[in-house]
């Protein structure tokens, strides 16, 4: 064991789910909700004596491959509530609401012909008519 019993490989935390697995079992893809992205996964990579199958809840560890892309480094078959839990339990990340508000402004004159409450579409944002 590594320090205070825990494994000396960093454990399997993020929760995800089998978007794809192949049917011989050699690889397949497991889409991250806190990434919102699949990783990839080499049948090789996954622990336990459960066969995964598309659909299934898996906990993983995220890595890279050898070009940078992302893929999971090892994964385990868990029970779905496990992993529901842990995705209600997660902080979401903190939304840039400025930058939101700053594209926000640039577009909804024209989108939004201005409206009431839109503005009159003269701000510092103000884009020249389109034509």
């Amino acid at each position: 064991g590594g320090v205070n019993g825990q494994s000396a490989q960093d454990p399997l935390t993020l929760p995800g789910r089998v978007r794809r697995w192949h049917a011989q079992g050699e690889w397949g893809f497991v889409f991250s909700h806190y990434h919102n992205c699949d990783f990839f996964l080499e049948g090789a990579n996954v622990e336990g004596s459960d066969p995964l199958s598309e659909g299934d809840f898996v906990k993983f560890r995220a890595s890279n491959d050898k070009a940078g892309s992302l893929c999971v480094a090892a994964a385990r078959k868990v029970d779905q509530d496990k992993v529901l839990r842990d995705l209600r339990l997660a902080t979401p990340a903190p939304q840039p609401r400025a930058v939101v508000s700053a594209q926000a402004a640039d577009v909804a004159p024209a989108e939004h012909g201005g409206g009431p409450g839109m503005g009159d579409g003269a701000g510092p944002h103000a884009q020249p008519p389109q034509r």
